[in-house]
């Protein structure tokens, strides 16, 4: 079978949030493989494209010339992002209860959430306000016994264990802070650890916050009032985190995860 060289090669991509094409003339190919021309979807302001070079042999078949140059950053990763937020702070059992009893409330909080996607750009530094249905504030009292306005500042407020300038004793642990379970089946205290050139942030959103590493705390039993005093201790190899579980006394000597 003979197949004659094509003259263009092109390609479409319909994003969550942006969508695009590129295409490639045979003379610029054979003058710089790389050499590949997009247009962004008309009426969106930026577009984020992964670009990958495929040359279809006389076999049929396809080989790779150059692998794709995007990576986990499309829309459908912020989409999995704020679902996992969501699940974060209102419970798994809130946000089922929410699909399965609100399906119409569920489909219109992430229509808003894909709205407010298609007007956020990096050149914007303001906050996004988006409201969430009373459906789900309802749900998660009944679950939780807490308001949701509680939960979201357990999340966004930071604690902090050590601040900027303060002079530390080498292995003594330093001021305690107290974190509780968010849900009844938890098994673990899950948070992200932070650090910022400023002396008291208000938010771990603040400017010059930055993750640097993940905390896991065990908790046994169950049910929302279960609760870990942590204390940090510095001046060996690693931080060494000391959390006691308050219902049993048992303490964990813990390591921060830096692999973030």
């Amino acid at each position: 079978m003979s197949l004659s060289k094509p003259l263009l090669v092109a390609a479409i991509d319909f994003g969550t949030a942006y969508s695009s094409w590129a295409y490639s003339f045979l003379h610029e190919y054979e003058n710089d493989p790389t050499q590949i021309s997009e247009k962004q979807w008309q009426g969106y302001e930026s577009a984020k494209v992964d670009i990958t070079v495929h040359e279809v042999l006389h076999s049929m078949d396809v080989k790779e010339v150059y692998k794709a140059s995007g990576g986990a950053w499309g829309g459908t990763k912020v989409d999995e992002a704020f679902k996992d937020f969501m699940n974060e702070i209102a419970g798994f059992d809130a946000i089922a209860d929410l699909k399965r009893k609100h399906l119409d409330d569920y489909i219109d909080m992430f229509h808003r959430f894909e709205n407010k996607k298609r007007v956020i750009s990096p050149d914007k530094d303001s906050k996004t306000v988006l409201s969430l249905p009373e459906s789900l504030r309802s749900l998660i009292e009944t679950r939780q016994g807490r308001a949701l306005k509680d939960l979201i500042k357990d999340t966004s407020y930071s604690t902090s264990h050590v601040e900027i300038g303060q002079k530390l004793k080498i292995g003594d642990a330093q001021s305690t802070n107290r974190y509780h379970t968010l849900t009844t089946e938890q098994t673990s205290a899950d948070f992200s650890i932070f650090t910022t050139y400023q002396k008291d942030p208000m938010y771990t959103t603040d400017p010059g916050c930055t993750r640097v590493g993940n905390l896991s705390v065990p908790i046994s039993g169950s049910g929302l009032d279960r609760w870990a005093s942590v204390r940090f201790i510095f001046g060996g190899t690693e931080i060494d985190v000391e959390a006691t579980e308050e219902s049993t006394g048992k303490v964990h000597h813990l390591k921060i995860d830096f692999l973030v």
